[in-house]
Parts: structure tokens; C-alpha cells; sequence
């Protein structure tokens, strides 16, 4: 017997289908004029996303988990990632290695007081501050955002389903977002890195840039 119907659910009393996860066009920059044509790109985009990859490359591998390798004077910082709204409306996410060009240029536009936005903030606030002496004076965490959020919906007994502030929680969670973080605890200190490195680093920042419609 082939058993009964399923029955017919209405379209308009179905929960909403969810987005395509959001799509994104990395460009990886190794350049001074690459530099200069990045900063130019982005100079009168309001919002800004950031990430950097790190490096500790001052440390024997022996002693860097007792001795902070974390810390902005223990390594360098070998990815500044920066992303905002293509002409599309997707992102596009500045990639550059910063062994190869100095950032300057591009971090300048941080300081100007336009919004940035980055996860755990203050891990990229600390190395570019001690780095290249520019402190972000827009600066929006979205980790301590969730977290401040979470914590007033716990206190009022709301059930939201987020176990943790990581980004790659928050990505599934709000935008329907996949991040593969295989590559988080990757060797950055490579002298060439792998095609696989240089899109996970796009893609975090771009991902961040993508919530900002979660706090606009």
C-alpha cells in the first residue's frame, strides 16, 4: 500500500525560506600601487569590516602557549583583511599580505572615525595600534554585541538558541552562513600561503561586513 497522503501546507503558512548564504569577491593584494588602488576603492564607504591573521614568529612553537603567542609583541601580523559593499551590493574583501606591501595606507582609513566593524574588536584594535600606532575610533564588536544581547534574553528567560558569540555561530544563526574554519589555526608564518588561507581570510571579513543588518 503507498500509505496516505501528505497533506497540502499552504505557501503562506510556511516559516520563511532562509537567504542564499551571501556571496562575496576577495581580491588579494600584494602591492604598494595594489595598496593605493584598494584605499582609493573603499575611501568613501562609511562602514568598514576587519580581520587580521597573526603570526608568532618570536617565539620558539615550545613556548608560545605559555608565553602568549597572541600577543602583538610575541609576532607579526601577516593578513589586514577589509571589506564593504561591492557595486553589486555583495561584499568585496580586501586581502593583503603585509609581508609583501606596507597597509598603511588602508589602515589610515580606520582612524578617520567611520564605523568599523570586527569580531572579538579588540584583538584587532591591540596589534594594529602597536603595530602601526592607528587606533580605530569607530570600532563595533560584534562578539561583545551578541554577547551583551544574549545575556538581557537569558536574564528574561528568552530561549535564543545561540550557544556561543563565535562568528561562526553567529553566521549560521543570523545569515544562514557556512564559515569553514579549518584554516583558523593555520601556519600564517608560511612564506607562501595556500589558496585555502587566502579565502578564509576573505571570507571572515566579508561575513562580518554581512552583520551589520543585524545592528543597523
Amino acid at each position: 500500500a503507498a500509505g496516505p497522503e501528505p497533506p497540502i501546507v499552504r505557501e503562506d503558512l510556511l516559516p520563511p525560506r532562509p537567504p542564499e548564504p551571501p556571496a562575496w569577491t576577495i581580491h588579494i593584494v600584494r602591492s604598494a600601487a595594489e595598496v593605493q588602488q584598494a584605499a582609493d576603492l573603499l575611501r568613501d564607504q562609511p562602514v568598514l569590516a576587519l580581520d587580521i591573521e597573526t603570526a608568532c614568529t618570536r617565539l620558539p612553537p615550545a613556548e608560545r602557549e605559555e608565553r602568549g603567542a597572541f600577543d602583538p609583541w610575541n609576532g607579526t601580523v601577516r593578513l589586514v583583511q577589509i571589506a564593504a559593499p561591492g557595486p553589486d551590493g555583495s561584499p568585496i574583501a580586501i586581502v593583503l599580505d603585509c609581508w609583501e606591501a606596507d597597509p598603511g595606507p588602508l589602515l589610515q582609513l580606520l582612524g578617520d572615525g567611520r564605523r568599523v566593524i570586527a569580531h572579538n574588536a579588540r584583538f584587532e584594535q591591540n596589534w594594529i595600534a602597536y603595530r602601526w600606532g592607528v587606533e580605530i575610533a569607530g570600532l563595533f564588536d560584534t562578539c561583545a554585541w551578541w554577547t551583551v544581547i544574549a545575556g538581557h534574553l537569558d536574564a528574561a528567560g528568552f530561549e535564543h538558541g545561540v550557544e556561543d558569540a563565535k562568528l561562526v555561530t553567529l553566521a549560521a544563526r543570523f545569515l544562514h552562513a557556512e564559515l569553514d574554519k579549518t584554516f583558523q589555526t593555520s601556519d600564517w608564518s608560511q612564506e607562501e600561503l595556500s589558496e585555502g588561507q587566502l579565502q578564509y581570510a576573505g571570507e571572515d571579513a566579508a561575513i562580518d561586513r554581512k552583520s551589520t543588518r543585524l545592528n543597523s
